[in-house]
């Protein structure tokens, strides 16, 4: 498998950027998923995908 060790500062920055949006979108729909309901399957469906990430 082909790797790389080193990256230039524009590469990092931008991998930074784009993990920050992705974040920022999860977290609005999160709040706006919060808001809107309270639907068994929905909450453990979100439940479910977050523990993927702790």
């Amino acid at each position: 498998m082909l790797g790389r060790k080193d990256y230039t500062q524009e590469e990092l920055d931008h991998a930074k950027t784009a993990v920050d949006q992705q974040l920022a979108a999860y977290t609005k729909l999160v709040h706006a998923i919060d808001n809107a309901t309270s639907d068994p399957k929905v909450v453990s469906a979100l439940d479910a995908f977050e523990r993927r990430f702790r």
